[in-house]
């Protein structure tokens, strides 16, 4: 039995269906591209089915590109960034290309993307957008790690530290105390003098 969320190529498990075929169990999956249908789990776990058939359909059209990066981890970030703006099925669209955020129309050929972002610096790198209300171009989009992902996020608290405005998050590391702790202090309404005091 798959749990929701378990990845399969590009198949994400959503649920069991309480279909069976031949006696197995058969779960509903969302491919990476936002389709969504019935798999069959011997299908799943055996590999025979990877995806929606966009796997297959890239893979043909890769024959005939000149990049030669499918499949690669830039490649797949890029995938990923259209759907998540372009696909209303996609499972993040409504934070993306529901609110308005769009790819500039040159990045619709890869080679062009590639050019202006660059390789990507580790596998634990994401493609980021430096002003979150802004969209995917050359000017806004950086590869990031983890921490400045979620640093960026809509729902980032800043305050001012040193004289610039922060990430709560970032400002507390500098300080040396606990998010959750600095965070606390907020909301308790703590003067912003004395939100990074250190209890001694």
């Amino acid at each position: 039995m798959y749990s929701k969320g378990a990845l399969f190529g590009r198949w994400e498990v959503q649920r069991e269906l309480p279909e069976r075929r031949k006696g197995g169990r058969v779960y509903l999956c969302r491919c990476l591209c936002g389709a969504e249908k019935a798999v069959p789990g011997t299908y799943l776990q055996s590999g025979n089915s990877k995806s929606c058939g966009c796997l297959q359909k890239e893979l043909s059209k890769s024959r005939q590109t000149r990049h030669g990066m499918f499949g690669t981890l830039e490649y797949n970030a890029w995938m990923s960034m259209w759907a998540r703006c372009t696909n209303p099925r996609h499972k993040a669209f409504h934070n993306y290309g529901g609110r308005g955020i769009r790819v500039c129309s040159a990045w619709k050929d890869f080679s062009v993307f590639y050019r202006d972002v660059g390789a990507r610096p580790s596998p634990r790198h994401q493609l980021d957008r430096e002003n979150n209300s802004r969209g995917y171009t050359k000017s806004n989009a950086r590869w990031a790690l983890p921490k400045a992902n979620i640093r960026n996020r809509r729902n980032t608290v800043l305050v001012r530290h040193q004289g610039t405005l922060k990430p709560l998050a970032l400002a507390a590391e500098i300080e040396g105390l606990k998010y959750a702790t600095v965070l606390y202090r907020l909301r308790a309404g703590w003067p912003l003098s004395k939100l990074f005091e250190k209890v001694k």
